[in-house]
């Protein structure tokens, strides 16, 4: 487990699991945390120590969920197996079996007496949480059902489908509300925000979709996953999402712009599932393919912040003459805005200075329009010491990320992007002998593949490739080099 805070610096590194990992969760009160793997680790969510180590599955955790009150965790797993367990003993307390097929999605009611999970079967199942009974089996998803998501309120839950949908269905008569149809791709993950009124969506499309809930329409789609997206996450306050998938990263984004305010980049490894804590001040990762998870700050403010208030599309927009409020309009309705709150003002006073501005006067903000939307660019963002030193880290060369890239190229024998990346590292670090002498090796390799394919290689070459080639070797030995494998293993 790796926790980390915004600006990618390695805070602590603490043992895990040693397969894969596919899911993780928080519970109610932010006190555990909770990943699956082959087994189940349980563990403070403060200090990372583990509890306990659930083991009872005998395939691939998919999914967990922690009940209300944080008493139970539920459990699923490709051995078509939901399992209940004891927090506080990390006594296994139940095993439910109903479906044919690996179980994919698990979640608990809002009031903890009903449990939903779905499965590859193709079926939905609900289950009594307290007397551990299945209560009802639904089908409506043309093949594989891949999460399942209670509302708030616990009156209606969301499902994910194979079918490229997304699905509302009642709890209580078990009939299928509406279907959200945008998705191109299977859809893998759907959460609810916190107040029931949004869904966000995730698939093979590389999209993820922001829902009404009432209307079933698109509201909003974010594209900042080059990749399928596995996992997806709304903060607290409904404000932000956070989105994960085969990319390789994980992604902070507006819900109503669909902007990105944030990459974090957890390594070359896929991320599967992602969580917020109940404060939204962190998010924790499940990365796939080196057993860890990672945790960083989550910055509640950003660049630019979306006021959203406006039934129909905003004509005019103005500051104050103090700053202190925004003054918009559209066809039908006058909005007065507090800048500091981000907030409409009910019945404040409409009186907007005859001259139109978009500088507020000390010239921090900037107010422009952007359809039903207004948004507000804090222009001093780039100067405060966080964002300096998040873009300070950021622009940081990354070792561990070009030895990664090297060491992959040299295994498919991709002798150029090879030379490339060992370039660059020699360059960071001229007094390393083994960039040196790996940059040599996957030079002559290059030059060999040039010459049976009768090209001249020398007009190919970048030129920090040209230059390292020049440099004299070293005499410090690397660990990257030595070790290949540490930064998956960290």
């Amino acid at each position: 487990m790796r926790i980390w805070n915004a600006h990618g610096d390695n805070d602590l590194t603490l043992g895990g699991h040693s397969g894969f990992v596919h899911c993780v969760a928080f519970s109610s009160d932010g006190k555990l945390l909770a990943s699956g793997s082959e087994s189940v680790i349980l563990r403070d969510a403060q200090s990372g120590d583990v509890k306990f180590r659930l083991n009872g599955h005998t395939a691939k955790v998919n999914k967990l969920s922690f009940s209300p009150n944080g008493s139970r965790l539920a459990s699923v797993a490709d051995d078509n197996t939901v399992r209940l367990w004891n927090t506080e003993t990390g006594d296994e307390v139940a095993v439910l079996k109903a479906h044919t097929s690996s179980v994919t999605g698990v979640a608990y009611s809002p009031d903890g007496n009903r449990l939903v999970s779905s499965s590859r079967d193709g079926t939905i199942k609900l289950w009594d949480a307290n007397a551990h009974e299945e209560t009802a089996s639904l089908m409506g998803h043309d093949g594989t059902v891949y999460e399942v998501a209670f509302s708030p309120d616990g009156s209606c839950f969301a499902s994910a489908g194979y079918d490229n949908t997304v699905k509302l269905w009642d709890v209580e008569t078990g009939s299928e509300i509406r279907t959200f149809v945008g998705h191109t791709g299977l859809v893998r993950t759907v959460a609810f925000d916190r107040a029931g009124k949004r869904l966000v969506s995730g698939g093979y499309d590389t999209k993820i979709r922001v829902w009404d809930v009432a209307s079933g329409k698109q509201i909003a789609t974010a594209h900042a996953s080059s990749g399928a997206v596995f996992g997806v996450a709304f903060s607290p306050d409904g404000k932000r999402f956070s989105a994960s998938g085969t990319d390789h990263s994980v992604h902070l984004i507006e819900t109503l712009s669909g902007r990105e305010i944030m990459t974090f980049f957890p390594g070359k490894d896929g991320v599967e599932s992602v969580a917020f804590n109940p404060e939204g001040t962190r998010l924790a990762a499940a990365v796939a393919g080196n057993g860890s998870i990672r945790i960083w700050d989550a910055p509640h403010h950003h660049e630019t912040a979306i006021l959203s208030a406006h039934s129909d599309t905003v004509t005019s927009v103005t500051f104050s003459l103090d700053g202190s409020r925004i003054y918009s309009e559209s066809e039908n309705e006058k909005r007065v805005w507090d800048v500091a709150t981000r907030e409409t003002i009910p019945d404040a006073m409409w009186a907007p200075p005859e001259v139109i501005t978009h500088t507020c006067p000390d010239g921090r903000w900037f107010v422009t329009t952007e359809s039903n939307n207004i948004v507000l660019v804090d222009q001093e963002y780039k100067n405060n010491p966080d964002e300096k030193a998040r873009r300070k880290t950021k622009a940081r060369f990354d070792s561990f990320l070009h030895q990664n890239q090297a060491t992959d190229a040299t295994t498919v024998k991709n002798w150029y992007a090879a030379t490339f990346h060992y370039a660059l590292l020699l360059q960071n670090d001229p007094d390393d002998a083994s960039f040196f002498d790996s940059l040599q090796s996957a030079y002559k390799e290059l030059v060999a593949q040039f010459a049976d394919e009768e090209r001249d290689v020398d007009s190919h070459l970048a030129t920090i490739v040209k230059e390292s080639l020049q440099l004299p070797r070293g005499s410090k030995r690397s660990n990257l080099t030595s070790n290949p494998a540490r930064s998956k293993s960290e």
